[in-house]
């Protein structure tokens, strides 16, 4: 019995190129997942401000012929906080989103990109005043300020602790 040679081998060649795309096709896909899992922040990773940040204006006193308007700013929280952002509006109607400088600051407080850092220095309970010019507004109709916190290592504002204050400053 003689066995006939199959003629042409174009089947097992196209076999071979199909393994092969579906091959270079896993190896781009883990790649690509490789790479984008280093880009992308693992979100339960990242710093969180803790509950039972809360932090008050205690009294706001307006000076209508400098600009400036004094915050007396109080830690009622469970937390010391490390900072805070103060911002302003010239209409009691929107969300405070300028930005007020420090006026004479003590030399405890930074000013960078009007987020005023506090060494840790409001503890619990403790309370401060604070000068801010709102020079850039015509006029001042409602404050808000949002605590930070040094967390991990890593300045993490505290989103929960927002708190608005309608002024009559002009």
């Amino acid at each position: 019995m003689r066995l006939r040679k199959i003629g042409g081998k174009k089947a097992l060649s196209e076999i071979v190129s199909y393994v092969l795309l579906i091959l270079i096709a896993f190896v781009i896909g883990t790649a690509v997942f490789v790479w984008m899992r280093h880009m992308i922040n693992d979100p339960s990773k990242n710093p969180q401000c803790p509950d039972g940040v809360s932090i008050v204006i205690r009294n706001a006193v307006c000076d209508d012929t400098n600009n400036e308007v004094t915050l007396t700013i109080a830690n009622q929280g469970r937390f010391d906080i490390a900072g805070f952002v103060v911002k302003g509006s010239n209409n009691p109607n929107v969300i405070a989103a300028v930005g007020l400088t420090p006026n004479d600051a003590p030399p405890k407080l930074t000013n960078i990109e009007n987020l005023n850092v506090l060494p840790n220095d409001l503890g619990t309970g403790k309370e401060d005043s604070y000068k801010f010019s709102y020079s850039t507004l015509t006029a001042l109709s409602k404050i808000s300020v949002m605590a930070i916190r040094n967390q991990s290592d890593e300045m993490v504002v505290c989103t929960s602790s927002l708190i608005g204050q309608d002024v009559s400053c002009s």
